[in-house]
């Protein structure tokens, strides 16, 4: 069998549920790397309906519940629908789903061809499609859509005729998945514009599996197997059996078993499968009553029309037999050339969710274990029997050790092989343990003698209890390759950068932890909000400049803290706008990737304007917190301690100490620790994005610091004119004014505090579940050169949601947006009216 894919296989499957579409579905959820992110449906070889059942029969006989299915087009574009239930039976899965009951709880309610464009868009350039019944919710996407087929990176259709020469092909008629929807197939084929591999019927037909083979070997095993997988295939694949073996079967073609989408679904996961393609012009013919559906393949050029297909003309039968034998587990049972006949595998595979094990934090393994067994079931029902020992707790670690022993990690360094628990594992497991068996009567296992057990080599050892329980491998393996794969990898300069304390790693600009759509958005919403930031914070600067003296202490911070909110605007305006640039800011030239085709976001200072954008956010941004306290430290000397205004503006030199002279201090440690680093989500440069410590350090707890001491001032201010109020109330004087001013401070103060308190959760929120983000990237993106470091079971997938991002940054900026609300009202408008006439009065004496 081939190698597993270097890099996940980001696929799409629409299907028309029947036999052979079980068979290739089935292929797909065993080949390993393969990103499976949905299953359409369409009407071709049975009903929407009984398609809908089928699917959710397979999906739940196989345990693989994380695959969403979308309902596509129930009826040709013309309004027909053709079904071959002779060939399939009359509920498309031989009858076998025909009298259950199913649950289709994985059923969205988005339409299959909505699905298809979403799907396309957030995986732009990654994602394969393999059509493997008629092309009608294709076609559906591509209307939706016109840049549906350029987000591709390739359309596999298994669909069509007239390809292969040694075929007489006018006798042989019109391959049913191009005969359902005509008019999709020709509009597909016409309007593409990407690469289009079709595996034809003809094709199929030459790589039939002979009957000798199914009789002889491959049924009886399924029939008389306890494996579930293996009573399906019997279950499902008898129907079509019986009807090739017929006598009315056209035998011109094949003589043998022809799954036909199994050989399109092995040439998209293994192109090695394929031996021979030709680049031809092909069109199917739309309308007609008797050649509509029939493809033309121009092998002579008589069109004279550029290639718009690649056919595929030949396989090799050998691996393609291959694959098919090991879609399902019994299948490795079977005999190989060169082997016995015991079950090995030859590549790490994934624990099913079902299986007793399914908890522990890896999520692949390989069999034969370390006891023997060549099944997943063998193997539980071993563990069954030690099943007490867990539930009683004999030892905290004896779960890890029995499911290392029973399921264990599958390493690929050195070489491929099952990881052994290591020998401290297991002597903690049966010091715990071991007592409490002879109170029953039995001993301690002769399979689980520790001193077998390695303890200078690679091996699983006892987890640390620690925030992200992850399993933590002995030093041995860690010391084999700690690094990233090479997609991630940097070239070796003076730069040193790191990402997850790898050397020499990075994070691409365009796999982040977001994708493609949402990055957009946010950027163009952060865009927005700073723009109007930058607009309100010139307004209010330009009306303290008009009329300075109208403003005087304690009103003055607010001035300042105006201008620090316009440097932090001017800096993100700077990244809304590079981001249509090529976003040069945040993300390095390609020749800083090993490879030479990938731009990292960029870390350290070796990037100006990325630390000027960094100095810009970070330094105006403490600034303008500590402003803002000493707005409230001014308030509160007004109001607290009756100090003037001139006696508060004696302290102003103390005031401009303070609040530019701390985070310069701040900024220079930053900068001397080269705590920089892109954020692509923004097109600007910031610190502590993927270093929670950092992010702790130097922003949370500054920003609690100085919210708590100004909230202090504040309070203390707020006691002191309730006071004054009451005085004078009981004094019969006026306090219209006093109690006008009052709100205003409350006002700016409580529209100030609210978002520092979201921004602050919304901190809190990112240092909690980074890592667990992280991780999850990791093993999705494939990040590390040893898989084993990166592996996560399904339930412990998080991501992060953009929604919360959104807030966090309109936190950032929000008070600078209501910082003109401070200078809005009769007063200023009246300041602005001096200001003009004054100005017209100059520019007629001037005149004169």
């Amino acid at each position: 069998m081939a190698s597993p894919l270097k890099t996940p296989l980001k696929l799409i499957i629409d299907s028309d549920p029947g036999i052979d579409d079980y068979h290739a579905i089935t292929m797909a959820l065993s080949y390993p790397n393969v990103q499976l992110l949905g299953i359409t449906i369409v009407t071709g070889n049975t009903s929407l309906v009984n398609g809908v059942r089928n699917i959710h029969y397979l999906l739940h006989a196989l345990s693989r519940k994380d695959v969403p299915v979308f309902r596509g087009a129930d009826r040709a574009l013309d309004g027909n629908q053709k079904y071959a239930p002779h060939v399939h039976g009359e509920d498309g899965f031989g009858n076998a789903t025909k009298d259950k009951r199913i649950d289709l709880d994985l059923l969205c309610d988005e339409p299959a061809p909505v699905a298809l464009v979403r799907l396309a868009r957030e995986n732009r350039g990654e994602l394969v499609i393999a059509a493997i019944g008629p092309l009608t919710n294709i076609f559906l996407a591509h209307r939706l859509d016109p840049e549906f087929s350029r987000n591709l990176k390739c359309l596999y259709i298994m669909g069509g005729d007239c390809t292969v020469p040694r075929f007489n092909t006018l006798s042989i008629g019109i391959e049913f998945n191009f005969a359902c929807d005509a008019l999709a197939a020709s509009r597909v084929l016409e309007e593409f514009q990407t690469t289009i591999r079709i595996v034809t019927f003809e094709l199929t037909c030459m790589a039939a599996i002979p009957f000798a083979t199914i009789d002889n070997e491959i049924l009886p095993l399924a029939r008389d197997s306890n494996n579930s997988k293996a009573r399906l295939f019997a279950e499902v694949t008898q129907y079509l059996i019986d009807f090739l073996k017929t006598p009315k079967t056209n035998r011109e073609l094949s003589s043998d078993f022809n799954s036909c989408d199994t050989v399109c679904m092995a040439c998209v996961l293994d192109e090695s499968v394929i031996e021979e393609k030709r680049q031809v012009y092909a069109c199917v013919e739309p309308y007609g009553k008797f050649a509509a559906g029939h493809m033309i393949s121009d092998w002579h050029d008589h069109f004279k029309r550029k290639p718009n297909v690649e056919i595929i003309t030949n396989i090799n039968k050998e691996k393609f037999l291959e694959l098919f034998r090991q879609q399902h587990d019994f299948f490795s049972n079977l005999p190989r050339v060169g082997s016995s006949g015991n079950y090995t595998t030859d590549r790490c595979v994934e624990i099913a969710p079902t299986r007793l094990c399914a908890s522990m934090p890896w999520n692949m393994t390989i069999y034969p274990n370390h006891l023997g067994h060549t099944l997943p079931e063998d193997a539980d029902n071993h563990l069954s029997y030690f099943l007490p020992l867990v539930k009683i707790k004999c030892s905290k670690f004896i779960q890890y050790f029995l499911c290392s022993v029973h399921t264990p990690v599958c390493t690929t360094v050195p070489i491929l092989s099952a990881l052994k628990p290591c020998r401290a594992l297991c002597e903690e497991s049966r010091d715990g343990c071991e007592s409490e068996m002879k109170r029953f009567g039995y001993p301690w296992p002769l399979k689980f003698r520790c001193d077998e057990f390695p303890t200078n080599e690679p091996c699983v050892s006892a987890p640390t209890k620690n925030h992200n329980s992850e399993l933590l491998l002995s030093r041995g393996i860690e010391d084999l390759d700690v690094s990233c794969s090479d997609q991630y990898r940097t070239i070796s300069n003076d730069f040193n950068y790191k990402f997850d304390h790898k050397p020499n790693c990075g994070m691409p600009c365009n796999h982040s932890l977001f994708v493609t759509t949402q990055v957009d958005y946010i950027r163009q919403y952060v865009g927005v909000l700073s723009i109007l930031c930058l607009l309100s914070t010139l307004f209010t600067i330009m009306t303290y400049s008009i009329d300075l003296s109208r403003y005087r202490y304690p009103e003055r911070p607010i001035l300042f803290l105006s201008i620090c909110y316009f440097a932090l605007a001017c800096a993100y305006v700077g990244g809304f706008v590079n981001y249509y640039y090529g976003s040069s800011i945040v993300c390095n030239p390609e020749n800083f990737s090993l490879l030479r085709d990938t731009r990292f976001l960029v870390q350290g200072t070796h990037n100006r304007l990325c630390v000027l954008t960094f100095l810009l956010i970070y330094y105006f941004g403490m600034a303008s917190m500590i402003w803002w306290v000493i707005l409230t430290l001014t308030w509160f000397l007004a109001a607290g301690l009756k100090w003037g205004h001139e006696a508060i503006e004696s302290q102003s030199a103390y005031f401009h100490l303070a609040s530019w002279g701390i985070p310069a201090c701040l900024s220079v440690i930053l900068i001397s620790k080269r705590s920089i680093e892109g954020d692509y989500l923004t097109g600007v440069c910031y610190t502590g994005l993927t270093e929670p410590n950092v992010q702790l350090g130097f922003i949370i707890v500054p920003i609690c610091t100085l919210l708590f001491v100004g909230l202090c001032f504040l309070l203390g201010g707020f006691i002191s004119v309730f006071k004054i109020r009451t005085v004078m109330k009981h004094e019969g004087t006026k306090t219209d004014k006093l109690e006008r001013f009052m709100v205003r401070i409350g006002a700016f103060s409580v529209v100030y505090i609210v978002p520092q308190l979201i921004l602050i959760i919304c901190l809190f929120y990112e240092q909690y579940n980074y890592f667990y983000w992280l991780q999850t990237w990791k093993h999705e993106k494939y990040f590390c050169s040893n898989a084993t470091h990166c592996q996560l079971n399904e339930n412990r997938k998080f991501r992060p949601r953009y929604e919360l991002f959104m807030i966090k940054y309109t936190c950032m900026l929000a008070i600078g947006i209501i910082s003109s609300g401070w200078v809005l009202n009769g007063k200023t408008m009246a300041s602005w009216r001096i200001f003009f006439s004054r100005q017209r009065r100059s520019s007629g004496s001037e005149l004169l």
